[in-house]
């Protein structure tokens, strides 16, 4: 992985709409990193086919969240961790309780839209463009 900044995903819940989402946040210089809780069976892997600026990691059920804080951790100690993608509120709540993480957007993917803090957005929004 370059230097991109990097959005990590955090997938429990189906794999389709966070890489969706990551395509469109790839011509944004936005690589994802997709952890994706449970295995991922071969036949999946290749059709789910991760781009250049994508990556998918297949975490079994009881490292998901420790992999998911050390990913987390490693970025946000490096400065490259643009937001989390989650996609799901149980895990949008669960970040939100990390310290670094406090006060910072956790990205919400719901089919071909996201939601940040229960408000729609457009995959450009937020994510994509530098914080003022």
């Amino acid at each position: 992985m370059s230097d991109r900044r990097v959005a990590l995903s955090l997938v429990e819940r189906g794999w389709q709409a966070a890489r969706e989402w990551s395509i469109k946040a790839e011509p944004y210089g936005i690589t994802a990193v997709h952890i994706v809780k449970g295995r991922l069976d071969p036949g999946v892997r290749a059709l789910v086919k991760p781009t250049a600026g994508m990556r998918l990691i297949s975490a079994p059920h009881h490292v998901f969240w420790p992999l998911a804080w050390l990913w987390w951790a490693r970025l946000r100690l490096t400065g490259r961790l643009r937001g989390v993608v989650v996609d799901n509120e149980r895990s949008a709540r669960r970040l939100r309780r990390w310290p670094g993480q406090r006060g910072r957007p956790v990205f919400i993917v719901h089919g071909s839209s996201f939601m940040v803090k229960e408000e729609a957005c457009h995959p450009d929004q937020h994510i994509m463009h530098d914080e003022q």
